[in-house]
């Protein structure tokens, strides 16, 4: 599920229960860890921001295609973590990498064309992971079926679990 979309419609399926159950996991943290599910989705930046500034600044093509691997987020997930107060860093952190990992891993269930993904891991290592092949970038099914679940657990969240 490459799209931007669908990646924060996952989130809120399968974190949102969470809060209902831990009172640590609170609606902050969902907001955190989507945005980590974002991060990788850096490296589209050019479908929405022209850089042809910043290329001509560097006096060279801005590639980043390189951000959606998880060395470059990790790094991405530190800066970020940066931004919350002392005590709560490593909490930002991990949060900002559930949605970085999560991200990868739904890319993992795109059709591509020899079976194997992008080095995913890379700085770590250049292994190519087998991917699942089951929907195409273009398919609608996906984002059909995850905004009814998304749409029927903010119902039942703010029906059901806003009385108790």
């Amino acid at each position: 599920m490459p799209d931007l979309l669908s990646h924060m419609l996952i989130v809120y399926i399968l974190y949102k229960p969470t809060d209902w159950f831990f009172s640590w996991f609170s609606y902050r943290a969902l907001g955190v860890v989507m945005i980590g599910a974002m991060l990788p989705d850096l490296a589209k930046i050019r479908l929405v921001l022209p850089t042809e500034p910043i290329d001509q600044m560097l006096g060279q093509t801005l590639i980043l295609s390189g951000i959606h691997r998880l060395g470059p987020t990790t790094v991405l997930a530190c800066i970020g973590a940066m931004l919350f107060k002392q005590g709560k860093r490593r909490q930002a952190f991990s949060w900002l990498m559930a949605g970085v990992g999560l991200h990868l891993a739904l890319d993992l269930t795109v059709k591509r064309a020899g079976g194997v993904a992008p080095p995913y891991l890379y700085p770590f290592t250049w292994w190519e992971p087998p991917v699942l092949n089951l929907l195409q970038s273009s398919d609608m099914w996906p984002y059909i079926i995850t905004s009814l679940i998304a749409i029927s657990i903010w119902i039942v969240d703010r029906r059901v679990m806003s009385t108790q």
